[in-house]
């Protein structure tokens, strides 16, 4: 009788203990800061249209909590249509925490080479 208690508590243990992994996994993938996120990449298409950019990919490397705003440091590389790549920028955007400011400063713009981002990234901050 005592082994099937043990046993029944260590499977509900374990079931628990995956359940809050899956939890974890899946609240990993969601976007924490979708609609502020969304704005600034909202932002930064007329960046994109001016270099005559086909894709777009932004990484954000920091987020910061001031006051009503958080800011976010994003560096993005823009891609010509036919893959090459045609350069990259280093930008701050801040979004109102209650609301709906968005501010962008492009701290940044390099040329395909890439080599500044890392010192931009440091100005950014």
């Amino acid at each position: 009788m005592k082994s099937t208690i043990r046993t029944a508590l260590i499977l509900g243990s374990l079931a628990g203990i995956l359940a809050q992994q899956a939890s974890a996994d899946t609240a990993a993938t969601l976007p924490v800061y979708g609609d502020e996120l969304q704005r600034c990449v909202v932002a930064l298409r007329p960046e994109a249209a001016d270099v005559g950019a086909a894709l777009a990919r932004h990484t954000v490397t920091a987020v910061t909590v001031r006051g009503m705003w958080r800011e976010f440091t994003i560096e993005s590389a823009y891609t010509a249509k036919a893959g090459e790549a045609l350069g990259d920028t280093v930008s701050l955007c801040r979004t109102a925490r209650w609301g709906s400011g968005t501010e962008l400063n492009v701290v940044a713009r390099h040329a395909p080479s890439g080599a500044a981002v890392a010192g931009a990234r440091l100005a950014a901050r």
